[in-house]
């Protein structure tokens, strides 16, 4: 009985019911987006650790579980930055997700890469990949750009990164870890998204599934 569906990359997460759910300090985004639109309860199948490569060859998994009408939305490329992938490569997976979602009647929100720390807490990214995590950024707003009314892009990395350096690291109390969201950086993201998912015409009536591989909440 889902009817709508939010999907992010390798974890997706059933939001059905009507029953109002405020929101919860374990779960972060999820529960912002769910507690904004009425929604009530989450089940979570899959795993985290995927890349952009495994957002692709979930693409047939998806087009079974939520095609028609709807809405995804999309948090992929965090490992891809710890992996050391190649930005362009990165990119190149979100337009094929995006182009196969658009195509099974979706509207898709792509969440940005948010500012992070490097191999360790308090350690900075090395150039090479701060310069991958701003690419992969530009090449997601492109896609949206390019779908203006059907794609939106949240920019996360503006509302977490610290100003006064420019090696990409998050501002205090944005990570739980050297990636993960707090709860803060959680909520505020959250929030952008259900921003997004609005202008992209998502009622509080929708019903949706929601889902992150790069975020454990």
């Amino acid at each position: 009985d889902v009817t709508k569906t939010i999907s992010l990359s390798g974890v997706l997460w059933h939001i059905k019911g009507t029953t109002p759910l405020s929101v919860q300090v374990t779960h972060g985004m999820p529960d912002m987006i769910e507690s904004g639109l009425y929604g009530s309860t989450l089940y979570r199948l899959g795993a985290g650790g995927s890349t952009t490569d495994d957002l692709v060859q979930m693409l047939p998994w998806y087009a079974r579980v939520a095609s028609g009408v709807g809405y995804d939305v999309i948090r992929s490329g965090t490992n891809d930055v710890t992996n050391g992938a190649a930005a362009a490569a990165t990119v190149s997976n979100m337009q094929a997700a995006v182009d196969d979602r658009l195509s099974r009647g979706r509207r898709v929100v792509i969440v940005g890469e948010s500012a992070r720390w490097g191999s360790a807490v308090g350690t900075a990214l090395t150039a090479p990949r701060f310069t991958a995590l701003q690419a992969i950024n530009a090449g997601y707003k492109a896609i949206a750009a390019a779908n203006v009314g059907r794609v939106e892009y949240v920019d996360t990395f503006l509302s977490t990164y610290d100003p006064a350096y420019t090696d990409g690291r998050p501002a205090s109390g944005m990570l739980a870890d050297t990636v993960h969201d707090s709860y803060q950086s959680a909520v505020r993201i959250g929030s952008a998204v259900l921003c997004a998912l609005w202008r992209l015409g998502l009622t509080n009536a929708n019903q949706m599934a929601f889902g992150d591989p790069d975020v454990i909440w």
